[in-house]
């Protein structure tokens, strides 16, 4: 059971390692249609993600019967606040950093959502013991090393005077926050058992704020939407259908 959540929790790091690989390349930096097929695909796991693998497990857990849409409405809007509130102070103490700067932070402060998100889902799997949630918290698990690849890519590009090994590092450091966040959540699963509702619901509302806020604008704005939009279905159905029909 352990080894399971073990893997999950290093997957998003693995992913950030791969895309911060681009510090030693010659081009430092990924073409706009891999960046939007990346974004699109990870953004429409996670999307499905968010619904199939903790919003309704949630209605499931919840002690409220009917009336279970009031503590995910909460969980939700707790997500979103904490994420609004989270950038705000982030954005204050950096007001005078660099664009490059504020972006590493920017990533490296998403990334503990992320962690908490696929921590919740191993919480569910750990308290009730169903591995179809295993399998539900190993595929969000990797559909957030996807969308990882590119955020690694995004702060791992060499600063001036910087070697390429640092850059490497900081790149691989910004998602060590993660696993963390992951192991830290399920140490703690015991204790979120009366409130496992909530945080699965507050862990859905922050992986779809980084969905709306990160990865839409990120194929959307560009002209590679129609790949972008291509993989984001993709992404959706391939998640909604192994959820659907594994769980």
């Amino acid at each position: 059971m352990y080894i399971k959540v073990f893997v999950g929790a290093l997957l998003p790091l693995v992913g950030t390692t791969v895309g911060s690989l681009i510090a030693f390349a010659p081009f430092k930096k990924l073409s706009r249609g891999i960046s939007a097929l990346l974004s699109g695909f990870a953004s429409g796991v996670m999307l499905a993600a968010s619904v199939w693998s903790l919003i309704l497990p949630a209605t499931e857990y919840s002690s409220l019967g009917r009336f279970c849409f009031v503590e995910i409405c909460i969980g939700l809007t707790s997500g979103l606040v904490m994420m609004l509130f989270s950038e705000k102070y982030i954005a204050e103490k950096l007001k005078n950093a660099s664009k490059e700067r504020l972006i590493y932070f920017a990533v490296t402060l998403h990334n503990l959502p992320e962690g908490m998100a696929i921590g919740a889902a191993y919480s569910a799997y750990i308290c009730i013991g169903d591995e179809s949630l295993a399998l539900s918290a190993m595929l969000l698990s990797i559909g957030i090393a996807v969308q990882n690849i590119p955020e690694g890519a995004i702060v791992s590009v060499p600063l001036e005077n910087m070697k390429s090994s640092k850059a490497f590092i900081n790149g691989i450091l910004s998602g060590v926050v993660e696993p963390v966040a992951v192991i830290l959540t399920v140490l703690l699963s015991e204790l979120l058992v009366p409130v496992l509702t909530f945080m699965l619901s507050f862990a859905a509302g922050t992986m779809i704020y980084v969905v709306l806020k990160e990865l839409v604008p990120d194929f959307s704005d560009s002209k590679e939407y129609k790949r972008g939009i291509t993989a984001f279905f993709t992404g959706f159905m391939i998640m909604m259908s192994l959820d659907v029909a594994l769980g």
